[in-house]
């Protein structure tokens, strides 16, 4: 909250406290049908309230706002003000899915496809925060989670996430570790009071644990993995420990 000075110069706004606090409701895209309510307090005479820094008004309430951030003004009956942000969320009938390529495990040659309803239909894509565009599908995708945002022909938004796929096959990679490292004699095997890991089933429900204990090179017991058998058990893991 700052304050600043009226325009009476017989009043020092810097000993005037005034303060100033505002709340807001969700608006509706592409309604404005949110709203702000303000409360201030301090000053002297009655407050007038503003969105925008010029065009004030008595009531503490404003109505049918659109999404976005605002800067709040208060000025009291001798022009002394206070201001504060404040953002108004805004919703979006818009929802989406997407499909990916394998990137590789950390890899960047992936692609992500956007599949949107809702909204009016004319939508934009964007991935990572970057620049919006028409087509919807994104090329040269690094392995990982990423940022989607859709916006429609009246700027309304939607945000989530979308996750490329390494592609880091079970049967053809991972499995071969675990027999070799975990599913041995006095570790991972139905004779030991441990998880049975020649079983897939057991493997998939301790893959997160699996993957946490490689990475910190807890595990296997007595021997080590390289640093690409550690990534290709997390690539798994983060790709929904898949039955593939």
């Amino acid at each position: 909250m700052l304050s600043s000075c009226g325009d009476d110069p017989s009043v020092d706004c810097s000993m005037v406290n005034v303060s100033v606090g505002a709340t807001s409701t969700i608006s509706n895209c592409p309604d404005a049908t949110g709203t702000v309510t303000v409360t201030a307090s301090g000053g002297s005479g009655n407050f007038e309230y503003s969105l925008d820094g010029t065009n004030f008004q008595t009531d503490a309430v404003f109505m049918n706002v659109g999404g976005g951030d605002y800067t709040v003004v208060v000025r009291d009956g001798d022009g002394c003000s206070a201001n504060t942000d404040v953002t108004v969320e805004a919703t979006s009938d818009i929802t989406f899915t997407s499909t990916s390529t394998a990137a590789g495990c950390g890899g960047d040659t992936g692609s992500i496809t956007i599949m949107a309803s809702g909204g009016d239909g004319n939508y934009e894509y964007s991935l990572d925060d970057g620049d919006f565009q028409a087509a919807n599908q994104f090329n040269n995708v690094s392995n990982g989670l990423h940022a989607v945002t859709i916006r429609d022909g009246n700027n309304c938004e939607t945000a989530g996430e979308g996750y490329v796929l390494s592609g880091i096959s079970y049967a053809g990679e991972v499995a071969t570790i675990i027999s070799t490292y975990c599913a041995v004699s006095g570790c991972h095997v139905a004779s030991e009071p441990r998880p049975d890991f020649a079983i897939f089933a057991n493997v998939q429900t301790f893959a997160a644990e699996i993957k946490s204990r490689t990475q910190s090179r807890n595990m296997p017991r007595g021997s080590s993995l390289t640093d690409e058998q550690i990534a290709a058990i997390a690539c798994w893991v983060d790709d929904g420990a898949l039955d593939n």
